[in-house]
């Protein structure tokens, strides 16, 4: 790249706004609820030095890496005229340094669990971001992307924040969970159904009367097993 592609290429500060505002989005995403902040149990290890979970999420950690792929790209967007090394290096040192704050503060909120297998897939990706970046610096297609936004929208840094929010309000709709920039967000918690059951009312049957021993007959005496007597009834003896 030359001198004179250096000078006359557009001006934009897009790349520092949109590694300021994801950088941002991921401190909201990370850190959230952001409550309660409470110190670890007395006797908890660091998270670097925590054991190895007993097993790994493979969605999970893809979704680690994917998540700072976009922060290494612009962070390796930054600095005109850097090399190709020198891009990859500074994506994947600031998205390991970033992550590692995140991880570090999650261990103040209960609700959020640091991990260093989180930290790796998180600085991997700064990576990818980094590399990918540095392919599209040494190609036109930086050239062209930088003389479409001048041509399609403001100038300025307004036009570069504008762009930015549009760009990250885009990406934030894979992930609706995140209030500040879903299209629909129901912040109250789904109540529990009411199921009214009705009570059930149980017949006790009365117990059953002991055998009597007495029976009708027309020929038997007139005195009863009870004492009593009676026309046509008998004792059986």
């Amino acid at each position: 790249m030359t001198n004179t592609t250096e000078s006359t290429r557009p001006r934009t500060r897009l790349p520092h706004v949109l590694a300021t505002l994801y950088g941002l989005a991921i401190v909201f995403v990370s850190l959230g609820p952001f409550s309660p902040w409470l110190p670890p149990p007395p006797g908890t290890p660091f998270f670097l030095f925590a054991p190895a979970p007993a097993r790994w999420l493979r969605d999970d950690t893809l979704l680690n890496v994917l998540a700072y792929v976009p922060f290494g790209f612009f962070i390796a967007l930054l600095r005109r005229g850097a090399s190709p090394a020198q891009r990859v290096v500074a994506a994947a040192v600031i998205g390991a340094a970033m992550s590692f704050a995140m991880e570090s503060l999650q261990m103040y909120i209960p609700p959020r669990v640091a991990s260093a297998m989180d930290l790796a897939a998180n600085a991997v990706g700064a990576m990818l971001g980094g590399i990918a970046a540095a392919a599209l610096a040494r190609s036109n297609a930086r050239e062209a992307i930088y003389r479409a936004r001048a041509r399609l929208f403001l100038p300025g840094h307004l036009g570069d924040v504008g762009l930015a929010l549009l760009l990250l309000w885009l990406v934030a709709q894979t992930n609706p969970g995140i209030a500040l920039f879903a299209v629909t967000f129901d912040s109250d918690p789904v109540a529990p159904t009411a199921i009214a059951v009705a009570p059930t009312s149980i017949a006790v049957a009365p117990p059953p009367e002991p055998h009597s021993r007495c029976s009708a007959s027309a020929s038997s005496p007139r005195y009863c097993c009870d004492g009593t007597e009676g026309p046509g009834r008998s004792c059986s003896r």
